[in-house]
C-alpha cells in the first residue's frame, strides 16, 4: 500500500482524536484510497474503533458507502 503523508490527508487517528475533543457523536471516514478492498476498508474500521475504545471515549465510527444517507 502507498503511502500518503504529506497529501493533506488525515490518518483515522487523527480524525478520531478531532472529532473526540470536538465532542462529535458520530464520524463518517470518507475519501477511501480506491485501490484498498472492502476488506482493508472494514479492517481499517475496526481499527479505528478499537483506537477510539482504547481512548475511552463514546464516537460512532461508520465507513461512507455508497447510497449511505446520513
Amino acid at each position: 500500500m502507498q503511502e500518503k503523508k504529506g497529501w493533506g490527508h488525515s490518518s483515522f487517528e487523527q480524525a478520531c482524536s478531532f472529532a473526540i475533543k470536538a465532542n462529535v457523536r458520530q464520524l463518517v471516514l470518507f475519501h477511501h484510497d480506491p485501490s484498498r478492498s472492502d476488506e482493508q476498508l472494514e479492517a481499517m474500521l475496526t481499527q479505528a474503533n478499537e483506537w477510539v475504545e482504547h481512548q475511552d471515549a463514546e464516537l460512532d465510527v461508520i465507513l461512507a458507502r455508497e447510497g449511505l444517507a446520513v
